[in-house]
Parts: C-alpha cells; sequence; structure tokens
C-alpha cells in the first residue's frame, strides 16, 4: 500500500484556512450580569384584564391580531402607556426615526413612573443606538442610561 503523500501547497491552504476560521471565532469579555426575570403581573392589571377577556390562561402567551399595519405601533404605545409593573420588549431593530423616538419616549417614560423595562435589542445596525437611546432617557434624568452597544 502507497502512503498517500500531499502536496505541500494544499497543507498550507488546510493551515491558513484553519487559522482564518479560528481567527473569527474570538472570546468576548466576561461582563458582570445580573439575573433578572420576568414579573408577573397584578390580577387586576389592564394587560392581565384583557388577557382574560382573551381566554388566554395565566402563564400563557397570546396574540391579538390587528386589522391593520399601521395600527401595530399605537397598539405597542398604548400598551406601554397602561404599564404598572413591567416591560419586556423585544426587537430587530430601532432607530432614531420617526418609529424609534416615539417608542423610547414612551419607555422613558414607563420607567419614570415605576415601571421595569427591559429592552433587548440585535446588535445589527446597532451603531448609533446608543446616542438615539440615551438621548431619549437624559431630558428627565429618570435613571442612568443602560444602553450598550458593540459595533
Amino acid at each position: 500500500m502507497v502512503p498517500l503523500i500531499r502536496p505541500r501547497w494544499q497543507l498550507l491552504l488546510a493551515v491558513l484556512l484553519a487559522a482564518l476560521l479560528t481567527g473569527c471565532a474570538g472570546v468576548l469579555p466576561k461582563v458582570e450580569r445580573v439575573p433578572s426575570t420576568a414579573r408577573v403581573a397584578a390580577p387586576d392589571a389592564p394587560l392581565a384584564a384583557a388577557a382574560h377577556a382573551a381566554d388566554i390562561l395565566p402563564g400563557e402567551s397570546g396574540v391579538w391580531p390587528l386589522l391593520q399595519a399601521s395600527y401595530a405601533l399605537d397598539a405597542r404605545l398604548a400598551m406601554i402607556e397602561t404599564a404598572r409593573t413591567s416591560l419586556d420588549l423585544q426587537y430587530y431593530l430601532i432607530a432614531d426615526d420617526s418609529t424609534g423616538r416615539p417608542l423610547l419616549r414612551a419607555l422613558r417614560d414607563a420607567a419614570t413612573r415605576g415601571v421595569r423595562v427591559r429592552l433587548l435589542v440585535d446588535d445589527l445596525y446597532t451603531a448609533d443606538l446608543s446616542t438615539a437611546c440615551c438621548s431619549a432617557w437624559r431630558p428627565r434624568r429618570t435613571s442612568r442610561c443602560a444602553c450598550s452597544t458593540r459595533s
């Protein structure tokens, strides 16, 4: 049986490819994190009453279809304005525009009322988000701006 001998350029190419792929897999710095869990709303909370009216059991998720897409922002703002306990929002993209500014202002106002606000935003396209986010929080000096983004 003849041993398989590979030309040097193939071996070099394999080593370079492996080095390139492992170079992209860097380790993120360790960040001290405080554990956080979702809060359960009181039974008399407005959203809990709406969920009960829609036959959604406690602990389950629900969907409320809107007749037109243009109602989506108004519906979110109305829910934020009536929140009493906590808000947990997850967004793909928030920008300094006609949708992002009212949303961030409403979240700031909710935090001023004592509502715990948690906002999870995908870090794609968020290079300028910290400026937009923090500018929405600063005017009222309610709490520190906890926005952080990685570019």
